[in-house]
Parts: structure tokens; sequence; C-alpha cells
């Protein structure tokens, strides 16, 4: 099972606004388009380095 991660993230009244102002086939295929990265990065594998304090260690290939 995966690790979950907190974040947040905070978008501008300003890009809000202008999210509005899109035509709303554009706003579709826009989040149709985030749907299906997200469905990728889920399915993509989980790569972890083997030491993060240690500069010369390389992922595993």
């Amino acid at each position: 099972m995966r690790e979950r991660v907190e974040f947040d993230y905070e978008i501008s009244d300003e890009r809000l606004i202008a999210w509005s102002r899109k035509p709303i086939l554009e706003r579709l295929q826009m989040l149709d388009n985030i749907r299906q990265f997200t469905l990728a990065a889920r399915q993509a594998p989980t790569v972890r380095l083997s030491s993060p304090t240690n500069p010369s260690a390389s992922p595993p290939d």
C-alpha cells in the first residue's frame, strides 16, 4: 500500500476568476486531462532512493 503524503495548494482569486472565464468545453477538457494524469500517476511504480543523505547513491535500475 502506498504511503499517504499530505500537501496543500492555494489558488489565487485571480486564477479562479480566469478559470471561470474559460469556455465550458475548455474547462471540461482540462479537467479530463487532470483526471487522466492523476490516474496514470496512481498506477506508476514508486521509486525510492536507497540513501537520500548520500548523493553518490544511485537510484535502482
